[in-house]
């Protein structure tokens, strides 16, 4: 989803390294590869194609997780028999979410000269009610669906994670709840990606100290009845 952004826009793998230059991505993308183009290109499932096709050669792995989060990108590659889809829908308290939303953060990939955009908690409120709401209309639309809660994973990653390998076709090893820190090659994602310190699993409810009474009394008005059909606030 964001390959074309990050060749462009000389953003670093989470390697540290730009796309160009990153061993892993060089050897991934196909000879005279022309990116993936925009999502109305007709070739734009080909393109996906050929680089989880790359991807997968020089990683070596049988499954690939996508976290662009479109659903436009995710209805493309349903539509095409040479993807087999599994669709994991992360949900976390919408109130957590728009706490996060509202704030400014560096961007190492950048090299910390760009910063995320902070987010009206009108538009951030509308934008988890929005996408989560698509998402659950997909999900009752596809038989591999999984929808995991954010905060069941942080309080018991090893049960989670059992059941998501279960879904995913995969064996479970309690190393999968020991992020990664070295050698990996995201595009996107968290700022954790850079760090080379161990990453513990915690729950963040930063939100119930930071998130002021106008906003969560928005939030309640608009998204309530959708996060307490997930389990909060009831």
């Amino acid at each position: 989803m964001f390959f074309d952004e990050w060749m462009e826009d000389e953003l670093l793998c989470s390697c540290g390294q730009k796309l160009e230059d990153c061993e892993f991505w060089s050897k991934a993308r196909p000879d005279r590869f022309p990116g993936l183009g925009p999502l109305s290109d007709p070739d734009y499932v080909n393109h996906s194609f050929s680089l989880i096709e790359g991807a997968k050669q020089v990683s070596g792995a049988t499954l690939l997780i996508d976290s662009s989060k479109s659903i436009h990108r995710l209805k493309i590659l349903l539509s095409d028999p040479r993807f087999e889809v599994r669709v994991i829908h992360l949900v976390r308290n919408g109130l957590a979410v728009v706490n996060s939303l509202r704030k400014s953060h560096s961007r190492p990939g950048a090299r910390n000269t760009l910063r995320t955009k902070a987010t009206s908690p009108l538009k951030a409120v509308l934008r988890w009610v929005r996408r989560n709401k698509a998402m659950d209309k997909l999900g009752g639309e596809i038989d591999q669906y999984l929808r995991v809660r954010y905060e069941d994973i942080c309080s018991d990653p090893e049960t989670m994670m059992q059941q998501i390998s279960d879904f995913a076709g995969l064996e479970f090893e309690r190393e999968m709840v020991y992020p990664k820190v070295n050698n990996i090659h995201n595009i996107g994602g968290s700022r954790w990606r850079f760090s080379n310190r161990p990453i513990e699993i915690k729950l963040d409810q930063k939100w119930e100290t930071e998130l002021g009474v106008v906003t969560r009394w928005l939030f309640r008005l608009i998204g309530g009845k959708l996060n307490q059909s997930y389990g909060y606030e009831k």
